[in-house]
């Protein structure tokens, strides 16, 4: 049974959408502190018992594609195999819901990307659906680039960066590019830019270190009284140990 203190997703089938964070925290802490801290194993169970819970029948979460989505991404980052049953009727689901966008911009809107990104995660990079949104956006010629906001590059990197194939596309360099140079203020959210450099092997950027290390004193400064940096959070920390520069939290 569920601790009474802690939200449903029965109560709230947005929930799992929130505990998102806390399931990526705790995927951090394994991968930067390699080490887990305690009541960590208790709290992924009950996370994912949460999140099986509120699955429907039809393997969707609340009939909606970004909470599906999300869903899914929760139960990869809780180590639950590509191949578990929850997850192989989510994307079964999935497949179903999701509808080609128009051609001429980009081929995915910002709700599909959880559900996208989870596919290929799975390794069903293969699908129609998936094959056809990373395959245009690697295109010699993208198109969407050009026009994109920083938003949509990120997202795009994000389905990018998870397809084995596509991470190697010039395309990919190219945007990374784009955000480094787009790259002005003091604004934790940016930091999440850099993060993407290191998966794709791009971290020899002088602008992407020269930049994250002009902005230690003030991302230090701005930590809550929690730890925290709000939604922030996991990208702070990727982008700072990204650049070996978790210490500066510790110093």
């Amino acid at each position: 049974m569920s601790d009474a203190s802690a939200p449903s997703f029965r109560r709230n089938p947005r929930f799992h959408l929130l505990s998102l964070a806390t399931v990526e925290g705790l995927a951090l802490r394994r991968t930067v502190l390699r080490e887990a801290a305690p009541g960590d194993w208790e709290l992924g169970n009950r996370l994912m018992r949460e999140l099986q819970a509120a699955q429907l029948e039809d393997g969707s979460w609340a009939g909606d594609l970004e909470q599906t989505g999300a869903g899914m991404l929760a139960l990869l980052d809780l180590d639950v195999v590509p191949n578990h049953p929850s997850l192989e009727l989510a994307a079964e689901w999935v497949l179903e819901h999701l509808e080609p966008v128009l051609e001429g911009a980009l081929s995915f809107t910002r709700n599909q990307v959880p559900a996208l990104l989870a596919l290929l995660r799975m390794g069903r990079q293969h699908e129609p659906a998936a094959q056809r949104v990373v395959s245009q956006l690697s295109a010699d010629e993208a198109g969407w680039l050009p026009t994109a906001d920083n938003a949509d590059i990120a997202l795009a990197l994000k389905l990018l960066l998870a397809d084995p194939v596509a991470r190697s596309s010039p395309v990919v360099a190219e945007a990374l590019e784009r955000l480094v140079g787009a790259a002005q203020g003091c604004d934790p959210a940016e930091v999440e830019r850099f993060a993407l450099l290191e998966a794709c092997g791009l971290t020899d950027l002088p602008a992407a270190r020269d930049w994250t290390v002009s902005q230690v004193p003030f991302v230090v400064g701005s930590q809550r009284e929690d730890g925290g940096w709000g939604e922030h959070t996991p990208a702070v920390v990727r982008a700072l140990c990204t650049h070996g520069l978790w210490e500066s939290l510790l110093a």
